[in-house]
């Protein structure tokens, strides 16, 4: 048994979130199943925002349509401008933290270089293993 409907009542312009970019158009394409005759869903990429793609679904180009597309287009260059100040901070860390890492290093060198223990004993008296005094702390 077929059922025509005699309404279709549809709220476009809309955009939904999609994991895939195929998805996007299969959706038309299901939106075009549901309406029948003249009228035809249309479809946008616009890109894609925390791992999602956006699709921008229309039936025609107006004003609502143009409020729309910017406000997506927007949400989407705030997302690129979010993520790309995450990764400049996420390289600053890790540039702080090699810097941090290698001042460590270098203070280690120099202390080994420096290093005189309370009873009088010079760097070449320290063992290697544990870097303690021979005569006082060591247990290797």
């Amino acid at each position: 048994m077929k059922i025509k409907p005699k309404k279709v009542l549809v709220d476009l312009p809309i955009y939904l979130l999609f994991e895939t970019l195929d998805e996007v158009p299969q959706f038309a394409a299901h939106i075009n199943a549901i309406l029948h005759g003249k009228m035809k869903a249309k479809y946008e990429d616009m890109g894609s925002h925390a791992g999602q793609f956006i699709g921008l679904f229309y039936l025609e180009r107006n004003d609502e349509y143009h409020d729309l597309r910017e406000f997506v287009r927007c949400y989407v260059a705030d997302g690129e401008e979010a993520r790309m100040l995450r990764e400049t901070l996420e390289e600053k860390a890790s540039e702080k933290q090699e810097r941090q890492t290698q001042q460590d290093k270098q203070d280690k060198e120099y202390q080994k270089e420096h290093m005189t223990c309370e009873c009088g004993v010079e760097k070449n008296d320290f063992c290697p293993t544990c870097g303690k005094c021979f005569r006082c702390y060591c247990v290797c």
